[in-house]
């Protein structure tokens, strides 16, 4: 869990300061930004899921074979906080 809060806190935190340095563009971007946060909501629901339901049935909690999960979670996390940083600092909509 406390994974989760720190990816979320990073998302707010680096949101909040590409606004800052773009003032103007609030309004502008106010439909990226709920995607961009509305994606990564899908994402965490998505690891819950794996987590609370998938690797339960399997036994795998709590042991190394899901490793390669949280390998491809946190790329994909990453993959999708640089998107949506470089699309709120150039702007796009």
């Amino acid at each position: 869990m406390e994974k989760i809060l720190f990816a979320l806190s990073i998302f707010v935190f680096f949101g909040v300061l590409s606004l800052l340095f773009n003032q103007n563009s609030i309004k502008a971007n106010f439909k990226y930004i709920l995607n961009w946060i509305f994606g990564f909501l899908v994402l965490v629901i998505f690891d819950l899921f794996m987590e609370a339901i998938v690797f339960e049935a399997l036994s795998w909690n709590g042991t190394n074979k899901n490793d390669w999960f949280f390998i491809l979670w946190w790329l994909l996390v990453s993959f999708w906080f640089l998107y949506g940083i470089s699309g709120l600092y150039f702007g796009k909509k």
